[in-house]
């Protein structure tokens, strides 16, 4: 082999390594790109705070009516992530916050189309309410997510001790207005996914000034976090 034959293959493969390099650089770069561009896509802005202050006519809550802080969540019975908050980051704001009288929680229906269930545990949650057991039927759906037919939910009524046939009455048809009602205050205040919460704080007229928005079931500090600038605000 000649010197030129030499240069000629060292150039060759000089050449495919260069190519081989910037067809990887290329890749790479597209594959940032494209997880960039979805990781943007996924993370929504929040929607603006309502401008006008909440009238809450909710028939589940808990907590004292002279509270200073209200939390008014909007959630599903069937939301796996709306079963996550109340089993894993509910009990320490009840034991902080509502249990010392500095915090009413109010839970507004949202059921979703996509969950069979949803809207009958919703309108099971009206029933028991109107029983005086609104919350206790709302955390035993929430403890049994995975049992939330029209069966399982009657079974919820009797072991709470409701009379079963008043529940049964209202469960075929009484409730579905005062869902509807519900549904259209999440849609009003765009709580486009459940669970969504507005912290605010009591007006004396008795409604609520909606000061923060938490979307999602975020950790403990982040509702920690909101509670205390709300309790600030009204200082307390």
């Amino acid at each position: 082999m000649n010197a030129s034959t030499r240069h000629l293959n060292w150039r060759s493969v000089l050449d495919t390594t260069a190519s081989v390099m910037m067809i990887a650089a290329a890749t790479v770069m597209l594959v940032s790109f494209v997880r960039g561009g979805k990781a943007k896509a996924s993370v929504r802005p929040d929607p603006p705070l309502p401008t006008s202050p909440l009238t809450l006519d909710a028939v589940v809550q808990v907590g004292e009516l002279t509270a200073p802080v209200v939390i008014v969540e909007y959630a599903d019975f069937q939301c796996p992530y709306c079963g996550a908050f109340h089993r894993e980051t509910w009990p320490g704001l009840e034991t902080k916050y509502v249990k010392p009288g500095r915090l009413q929680f109010v839970f507004i229906n949202d059921p979703l189309q996509m969950h069979e269930h949803a809207e009958r545990a919703a309108e099971a949650a009206v029933c028991a309410a109107q029983q005086g057991k609104g919350w206790e039927m709302h955390n035993a759906m929430f403890a049994d997510q995975g049992h939330l037919d029209e069966p399982s939910l009657l079974s919820h009524a009797v072991g709470l001790g409701l009379e079963r046939t008043q529940f049964g009455a209202c469960l075929s048809g009484g409730a579905a207005s005062r869902v509807k009602i519900e549904l259209a205050e999440a849609t009003a205040v765009q709580a486009t996914a459940t669970p969504a919460f507005l912290v605010g704080t009591r007006l004396p007229d008795g409604r609520v000034r909606a000061l923060r928005r938490i979307s999602g079931n975020r950790p403990a500090a982040d509702f920690d976090a909101a509670i205390d600038a709300v309790l600030k605000t009204a200082g307390r």
